[in-house]
């Protein structure tokens, strides 16, 4: 057996020493890299050579065997059968025939054969079997068992197999389909009912053993296309299956067998091509062995690349978007993407998933490098980069944002940190620093871990079925993805009453006092104060949900990110009003009433401004105040504590989106047509200076431009960065600069959401049963998978013409 990657094939096969004639021969152990086990057939008995090695649609008798050249007394054979070609062949059945030791048993010929192989014809008096047309019609004299000497082997005439059944592997040779076919056109020419040349003949049953071929195997890339579409896995997952047990009857692999055999089964069920090739093609030449997968694999994903690298060299633009994440099998993977804009659609696509050799700046940079040389970019039109702030690859003296500006010379690449990453950032870092977040948090965790246990869960239950409520879950608070958590606050908020009922029926008819403890403390810390910063991180992580879902959409320019992004601010800073938390309160004193909270807790302790800060004037508040009139101390309090909460996240923003990039934000906003500083020159310049624009003919086309848009109608002005793009583009010839400069806005990154797609589609292709996949396999598999779209579009017949050039020696004629 040979395993090969695109096109070499290394060295490693199992050699046969010389055995007696269709004996069988155990398979070696499989070494693929897919679901860790074999998934392959009996093509490996057979393999001297590789099972993409030279075309076997051929009697493998032929042209080998006893050396019966041309003597007509070897061609012609005894003198009780057949003499010439217009003698019917000789097939008696009303004799007895005579049964001799073969073996450890008594056999003789079975005239049954004659209606199976209409060309056979018997001689009595050396009791062998002969064909009629290959005596009469073969140019050479090749295989004497059937031309001359006869065939006797009883014990080699049954079975599916061409290694177990003589006759069988002669009717389904070449040579004697070609003398099948001379025998038809002598008949015909005979009559006078047809003229065409035994030339034409062959190329006709030719041709139709090519078609039959090209539809096998166009069948198998179809159903390997619907498994890496549907990211369902291809191979059996046990070493007990082999192909070997193959019934023929039901055309049934079994139970084990995988899903890709499985559906080739259920398709020979009603393809008569397929189930002849299954049931009676060369062990050797099935093509079901999992080289021949990876290469039909392999061929597609390189199609689907090509389709990209074609709309990349159209949009010429583009930005790289790069992550890592460890998959089943402990190994650093890293996921690049690639981010441009074509027919006025921005697209985001992943190009290549690779193992990380190291995660320092220079390895993870050489790994980019390698996925964006496969599909074959050019660098200099690089002009962006996105990625997460890990100081590894954000870091702007020795991160990979530079070292990949110093290894390939994209001197426009201009990092842009992940929008969804720093909200995410801005979140976690609240939820640490301020206490009374962090309290209500902890608690919740609490909460759903008392819940997750399988007894209180169907008291859970249980309890929502009784009250006629929908039921919900409450699910696990992630550590990273805080903004992503709006809904498990919003179902814990919807359902605390179900959550108290169900601890108070746990203190009082449990009899595990564990649990009765557990619960006993989780009612008590369910106080008020608890319920009230419920409701206001809820609303909180709401405004943030929406805003992290609207920046993960491929089709986000930067300018709908930083619009997106100072709303969400200016959302959650209308919270810091006594109105808006008085509505919190509010809220939250209702479901506590339902479930019957004390009113008040603990008392508020007074708190003093330090005394050394007596006598001067400051920026910032130095104390939580609280009105020395107030009716309500303890609603004063939680104002405060709202007012911290929104201040934090305010302070937060400033910090991590006005910190860097000012002249590329400043530049897309200016590209805003709702701006109150759209086309603004000076903004402009700065932007188009950062990718090597010419500044004064920028200046001139603006001027111009600002011109066109005065005449015309409201209605007809652009309305959106692509809109502008679009419309510059229909004038390019006359707006050169300005028309790059807005393409390269639309390009610019604004998040590395791609790359996390990505990965859940590689968690899903690569889980615990397929551990040990390579990479190239995997690679093929999840290309197929994530570009269905692109995938339906592929030309299987392009599929095996490349197939074909890539291994010119295959096995079955393409």
């Amino acid at each position: 057996m040979r395993n090969f990657r695109s096109g070499v094939c290394s060295q490693w096969y199992v050699k046969l020493s010389p055995v007696e004639e269709n004996q069988e021969v155990d398979d070696p152990p499989d070494q693929d890299s897919g679901d860790s086990t074999v998934e392959d057939d009996d093509v490996d008995v057979a393999m001297d050579d590789d099972v993409l090695g030279e075309s076997q649609d051929q009697d493998p008798n032929y042209g080998s065997g006893h050396q019966g050249g041309d003597n007509l007394n070897n061609r012609v054979g005894p003198g009780d059968i057949s003499r010439d070609k217009d003698s019917p062949p000789v097939q008696p059945s009303d004799i007895q025939f005579p049964a001799h030791m073969i073996g450890k048993q008594f056999r003789c010929f079975n005239p049954s054969f004659f209606r199976q192989y209409p060309w056979l014809e018997y001689s009595q008096t050396e009791d062998a079997v002969y064909c009629f047309h290959c005596r009469h019609f073969a140019k050479e004299a090749n295989e004497q068992a059937f031309i001359g000497v006869g065939f006797r082997n009883w014990k080699k005439c049954y079975g599916a197999k061409q290694s177990e059944n003589r006759i069988l592997k002669h009717h389904l040779s070449t040579v004697h389909a070609h003398c099948v076919a001379e025998h038809a056109h002598y008949l015909n020419v005979k009559s006078g009912a047809a003229m065409k040349t035994v030339l034409e003949m062959q190329d006709s049953a030719h041709q139709k053993l090519v078609n039959n071929n090209r539809h096998y195997l166009r069948t198998i890339c179809g159903v390997l296309l619907l498994t890496a579409q549907r990211k369902i896995a291809q191979r059996e997952t046990g070493r007990s299956f082999r192909v070997g047990d193959f019934d023929v009857q039901t055309l049934d692999y079994g139970p084990s067998c995988g899903n890709f055999l499985s559906i080739l089964s259920l398709i020979a069920k009603h393809d008569d091509v397929i189930a002849e090739k299954i049931c009676s093609g060369s062990q050797n030449s099935k093509y079901t062995h999992h080289t021949v997968q990876n290469a039909l694999l392999d061929i597609m994903k390189d199609m689907v690349f090509e389709e990209i690298r074609e709309e990349l060299k159209a949009a010429k633009f583009f930005a790289v978007l790069a992550d890592e994440s460890k998959d089943k099998s402990k190994k650093e993977q890293v996921v690049v993407a690639v981010r441009y804009c074509f027919q006025n659609a921005i697209h985001e696509e992943f190009i290549g998933v690779a193992e990380a050799q190291s995660l320092n700046a220079n390895g993870l940079t050489d790994t980019i490098i390698e996925s964006l040389n496969k599909i074959g970019v050019d660098m200099k039109n690089c002009v962006g980069q996105g990625y997460d702030e890990a100081s590894v690859v954000s870091g702007h003296l020795n991160g990979v944002q530079r070292k990949l500006i110093e290894k390939t010379g994209a001197t426009m690449a201009h990092c842009v940190h992940c929008f969804c990453h720093r909200l995410n950032l801005i979140i976690v870092d609240v939820v640490n620093s301020v206490k009374c977040v962090s309290v209500m948090i902890s608690l919740f965790r609490k909460l759903h871990n008392f819940i997750s246990s399988s007894t209180v869960h169907a008291k859970w239950e249980k309890k929502q079925a009784d009250l006629g409520l929908k039921k919900m879950e409450i699910g696990r608070v992630s550590e990273t993805r805080w903004s992503c958590q709006a809904k498990q606050f919003d179902v814990l908020s919807r359902r605390l009453p179900v959550l108290y009922e169900v601890l108070e029926d746990i203190i009082e008819n449990d009899n595990v006092a564990d649990r009765v403890t557990e619960a006993s403390g989780l009612k008590l810390q369910l106080d008020c104060r608890f319920v009230r910063y419920l409701f206001a991180v809820k609303e909180i992580l709401q405004k943030a949900k929406y805003t992290s879902d609207m920046l993960q959409k491929p089709s986000n320019d930067l300018l709908d990110a930083i619009d997106l992004i100072g709303t969400v601010r200016e959302e959650i800073g209308a919270f810091r009003s006594r109105e808006s938390c008085l509505k919190f309160w509010e809220e939250a004193q209702k479901v506590a009433d339902e479930i019957g909270l004390p009113a008040t807790s603990r008392a508020v302790r007074r708190r003093a401004p330090p005394a050394a800060l007596e006598g001067f004037a400051v920026e910032a508040p130095i104390e939580t105040s609280r009105r020395e009139n107030s009716d309500s101390p303890e609603f004063d309090s939680y104002v405060q504590d709202v007012y911290e909460i929104i201040d934090k996240v305010d302070a937060e923003f400033e910090r991590r989106y006005n910190k860097d990039n000012i002249a590329i934000m400043k530049g897309i906003t200016s590209l805003c047509p709702t701006s109150s500083k759209y086309l603004d020159q000076s903004a402009l310049e700065e932007f188009a200076a950062l990718f090597g624009a010419d500044i004064e003919a920028l200046s001139h086309e603006v001027c111009t431009f600002k011109c066109l848009l005065k005449r015309k109608e409201e209605a007809e002005r652009p309305g959106s960065l692509l809109d502008l793009r679009a419309y510059l583009q229909e004038l390019k010839a006359a707006f050169f600069e300005l028309e790059r400069i807005v393409s390269i806005a639309c390009t610019l990154p604004v998040s590395s959401a791609e790359c996390e797609r990505n990965f859940s589609s590689m968690r899903l292709i690569k889980n615990d049963l397929r551990s040990v996949m390579s990479n190239e396999r995997m690679e093929s598999l999840m290309t197929l998978g994530i570009h269905w779209e692109r995938g339906n579009r592929i030309n299987l017949d392009n599929v095996i013409n490349r197939f074909k050039a890539r291994f010119p020696k295959c096995r079955i004629e393409i």
